[in-house]
């Protein structure tokens, strides 16, 4: 057992990149000197290396003292650091694969029991949603796993189409903050399902159907995560690029003048808070160098502690009092505060220039959707040209991701893609790729207002829309503004 144990210690230890690492503490954020007022790029990946290996070296030990995942130690760490290696960031990948697969073995197996009717038993599973969530842009679950996802939100859905709290005692914010935040992260998770017996899939979805008309008739409680977790919905739904711009600008009215967000009106600043938020800004396409994005990149690299975790305060429910001070471990929320810092600074701040990296990342990414690239082999340094990624249904936060990495091909002049799953909101992420002549989206759920999206191409010769419901109207309006496009329907 020992042996096993110092194994799997080894192993997750070769996550992180530093050695030394203190116990997380409440006191407030100190002010780093260098970091006053807007850091440098090279301060910020540095923030972002020192966050990672606190959230590696920290998993380590409650892995070692406790033998358990949990939400925050576990599905925090494989959210965090898969979208920091998904940005370029570095992290071994071996390590992360077996903290994937550790942190699998201990939630899955359990999601596809039946409901436990107990009170206090009868929550849906907090660890399944947050797999569910970020497996919509990070290749985390399989598609069974999915499904059984997808099951389980159904099977502990309520009769009004949301989910259960915990008691007010038990179940603390902010990861138990309202009925309201746990249904719109339930339904970010819930990845459409269809079981192949008819009933089986009327009923779910009917389920499904519930939870959204659930969100559509409350009232979004002032919260800065409500706010958020709606932006990600907008977002993952295909809303209109003047719906998104709505639940953005509510966002940004939220940011405090010291370039953070707070949980609710009356908090300070936190981590918490600002990376959620950042990482909810970074999918409705808001631009790095926006001036509220530098100042919130500010904040994080100015208030992070010298461990590379970020100070977090632990908070009940309204009219639950307690004499303890802190009110409750601090472990828990330092990590989960210091995980969503990480994932907000991942998604804005880009890693350092690598030519050579870059693109085997991007390399990588390719051959893992099973696409196929082609090189200019009369260029010198034989330049990627085309890339062909219609073999496989891309969604629009996997476009997004395409186009971040295509960016190391600056010669790339054809993209290939085709795929019912991209909507009007996939094609804002386009503009990142200004210099294609040839762009296909076959089959696509876009309309008009998307179509209007790709004026930004300007070198743009040929575009391949077949499949696409887009009028005729529409293709006018779009070659006014690009006459030279030869567009095929």
């Amino acid at each position: 057992m020992l042996s096993r144990l110092i194994t799997c210690v080894v192993m997750v230890t070769l996550i992180v990149l530093a050695i030394d690492a203190r116990p997380a503490r409440c006191e407030e954020p100190k002010k780093k000197a260098q970091n006053e007022g807007v850091p440098t790029l090279e301060q910020a990946r540095k923030a972002i290396e020192q966050g990672l290996t606190f959230l590696g070296k920290d998993a380590v030990k409650w892995r070692q003292e406790r033998g358990c995942a949990t939400c925050h130690h576990g599905t925090m760490t494989v959210w965090a650091l898969s979208e920091a290696k998904r940005q370029g960031y570095e992290v071994d990948a071996e390590a992360l694969a077996d903290t994937i697969q550790w942190t699998k073995d201990q939630f899955v197996p359990r999601i596809s029991k039946p409901r436990d009717l107990r009170e206090g038993w009868n929550l849906v599973s907090q660890p399944a949603i947050y797999l569910g969530v970020m497996s919509k842009s990070l290749p985390i679950l399989s598609r069974d796993e999915v499904n059984q996802v997808a099951s389980h939100l159904a099977r502990y859905q309520e009769e009004d189409g949301a989910w259960l709290l915990g008691r007010p005692a038990n179940a603390s914010p902010p990861t138990w903050e309202s009925r309201e935040t746990v249904a719109l992260l339930a339904y970010l998770a819930w990845e459409a399902y269809v079981p192949p017996d008819p009933k089986e899939a009327a009923a779910a979805r009917v389920s499904r159907e519930k939870a959204a008309a659930w969100l559509s008739q409350t009232k979004p409680t002032d919260t800065t995560q409500a706010a958020a977790l709606r932006l990600l919905l907008d977002v993952q739904t295909g809303k209109s690029a003047e719906q998104l711009q709505l639940g953005i600008d509510r966002l940004l009215r939220r940011q405090n003048q010291d370039g953070g967000w707070s949980q609710l009106n009356d908090m300070p600043s936190d981590a918490y808070a600002t990376g959620q938020t950042l990482y909810a800004l970074s999918f409705a396409a808001v631009e790095n160098e926006r001036p509220e994005i530098k100042r919130a990149v500010a904040f994080l690299v100015a208030t992070q502690r010298d461990d590379g975790s970020w100070p977090m305060t632990s908070r009940n429910h309204p009219g639950i009092k307690t004499t303890r001070k802190p009110i409750r471990n601090p472990v828990p929320i330092t990590y989960f505060g210091s995980a969503w810092a990480a994932l907000g600074l991942v998604r804005s701040v880009p890693t350092a220039p690598d030519t050579a990296s870059r693109q085997q990342r991007a390399f990588d990414q390719i051959q893992g959707y099973g696409g196929k690239y082609e090189l200019d082999e009369n260029a010198p340094g034989r330049p990627v040209m085309r890339v062909d990624l219609r073999s496989y249904e891309v969604e629009d936060q996997e476009v997004e991701n395409f186009t971040k990495v295509l960016r190391a091909f600056p010669r790339l002049a054809t993209l290939q893609f085709k795929s019912t799953k991209i909507t009007d909101a996939g094609l804002t992420h386009l503009k990142r790729l200004p210099q294609l002549r040839s762009l296909a989206i076959e089959n696509a759920t876009i309309t008009d207002s998307g179509l209007a999206n790709l004026k930004v191409l300007t070198c743009l010769e040929n575009l391949n829309i077949k499949g696409a419901k887009v009028t005729d109207a529409g293709i006018q309006e779009f070659q006014k503004a690009l006459p030279k496009v030869k567009v095929e329907r």
